[in-house]
């Protein structure tokens, strides 16, 4: 199962878009999770005022730029091939069939999807109180039982793929060129690669199923 939202706002920004992904995470999901693929959620959100039936062409990289804490020096890190082949696949099969046609970036497409992802490792992290008693006058015997259990170390990763469809019109300010239709995708980056893989591919396909926006 994954879970859906779509946003309608002329302007969001990224960090407003990750907030409504968090939010997803914790509220559209009341019952226990079984699956990994129970935990994707796919948001999506469009310009309301663009004319999406205007434009015909569009472009994508053959790399999906990997977003990572380090400084940006003007050569970007790209994502493992294993996974981003299948995430240009997607997006190309996508647009494909929403009757977009693909040129190359120096045939002055009309649009350019532009995918990114990143990845973040959390841990959680488990001991007893009574490794405490040190500190607490008393120790802590008079609630908790004399056994400690071992201090426990677990993780888990989770992978957010950005996907961003530019407007080519006025390429003059390259540095702020509008985005008039985006997609986040966010999921666990557990498992093979077979299996994550066919993730991105169905939640990607999620995002364009529910973009009836981008439809020519």
């Amino acid at each position: 199962m994954i879970s859906v939202i779509i946003v309608h706002m002329k302007q969001v920004s990224l960090y407003l878009l990750s907030g409504i992904l968090l939010l997803g995470i914790v509220g559209c999901e009341p019952y226990e999770p079984v699956y990994t693929d129970d935990l994707d959620l796919v948001i999506t959100n469009y310009t309301p005022d663009f004319d999406f039936k205007s434009k015909q062409t569009y472009s994508v990289p053959d790399s999906v730029v990997l977003i990572s804490e380090e400084i940006f020096s003007g050569t970007p890190q790209f994502a493992n091939p294993a996974y981003g082949n299948t995430i240009i696949a997607s997006i190309k099969e996508n647009m494909s069939a929403k009757g977009w046609t693909l040129v190359d970036k120096n045939q002055d497409p009309d649009v350019m999807v532009l995918p990114s992802v990143s990845q973040t490792t959390n841990f959680f992290y488990y001991y007893s109180y009574g490794y405490w008693n040190w500190y607490y006058p008393g120790g802590w015997g008079w609630y908790y039982p004399g056994y400690y259990y071992p201090p426990t170390v677990s993780s888990y990763k989770t992978g957010t793929l950005f996907l961003q469809l530019v407007d080519l019109s006025d390429t003059a300010n390259v540095d702020n060129l509008p985005v008039v239709w985006s997609g986040i995708v966010n999921g666990l980056a557990q498992g093979g690669t077979a299996s994550v893989n066919a993730r991105i591919k169905s939640t990607i396909n999620q995002a364009f199923k529910q973009s009836p926006i981008l439809n020519q």
